[in-house]
């Protein structure tokens, strides 16, 4: 009932920033007029969230190479929205199959972020008997980053999802990534570039995807090399974005 309230804001600014493609697509799709869509878009642009500089500093130099097992990460708080228990149970599938995979979860007890009594005892007794589960609690980044580099990929599937500033950590230690299909991360990269989107709480689209990763590993592996991170990822270069976006608003005002 405020869109007609929302759209003169929208009409009257000169500018509209996304910190993701995603979220653009999806507004511009569902809560733009169809007759103001072009209008709209002319004023939109995306300038995402910075990491930590603390990756960018420790960024891994060496490309990954697979060889039999995948070891996958995953780094978040233990609570629903982040897929953990949907992850366990697509991975259980895939090794069921004969496929070589191991999870390490590092994330149960993060400050500041939802805790879940429950959902905790459901992944503690989900993982229990599974030689290949490892579940880890906070660390902080520097850890994180050791973490990684002793890893394959990272997996984090979840719903709702901002951003997402730990596909970019990932993507600083070269390791290929599966995230949540029209979440706050899809669509920087085409799908397959950088890693797979899987459609979050689907354990079989969760499984698809890490089989997706595994068939096109080294090919992502070399992608991720390529990417220059500190131009989309850095705050002072999206600070400098910001600032020439107001200095060109003031000087056409």
């Amino acid at each position: 009932w405020r869109k007609p309230y929302f759209t003169k804001v929208l009409l009257n600014a000169e500018k509209v920033v996304f910190i993701s493609p995603k979220y653009k697509e999806n507004f511009l799709i569902n809560q733009v007029p169809a007759s103001k869509r072009a209008l709209a878009e002319s004023k939109m642009t995306v300038i995402p969230n910075g990491v930590n500089k603390v990756f960018l500093e420790n960024k891994n130099t060496a490309k990954k190479e697979l060889a039999g097992e995948l070891k996958l990460i995953f780094v978040a708080a233990f609570y629903d929205g982040k897929g953990l228990i949907e992850t366990i149970q697509a991975i259980d599938k895939l090794r069921a199959r004969g496929m070589k995979i191991s999870l390490n979860a590092i994330g149960k007890g993060l400050p500041n972020r939802p805790q879940d009594g429950e959902y905790i005892k459901k992944v503690e007794a989900l993982a229990e008997g599974k030689e290949w589960i490892k579940l880890q609690p906070f660390k902080k980044p520097q850890e994180i980053i050791e973490e990684m580099r002793q890893s394959d990929a990272f997996v984090m599937v979840s719903s709702p999802e901002t951003f997402g500033l730990v596909y970019v950590e990932a993507l600083t230690q070269l390791l290929p990534i599966i995230y949540a299909h029209n979440e706050g991360f899809d669509g920087f990269y085409k799908d397959g570039f950088a890693g797979y989107p899987a459609h979050a709480g689907n354990v079989d689209s969760i499984a698809e995807s890490i089989e997706n990763l595994i068939k096109s590993y080294d090919t992502i592996a070399k992608n991720i090399c390529a990417l220059d991170l500190e131009t989309d990822f850095e705050w002072n270069n999206i600070g400098k974005k910001y600032l020439n976006m107001y200095n060109e608003i003031v000087t056409k005002k």
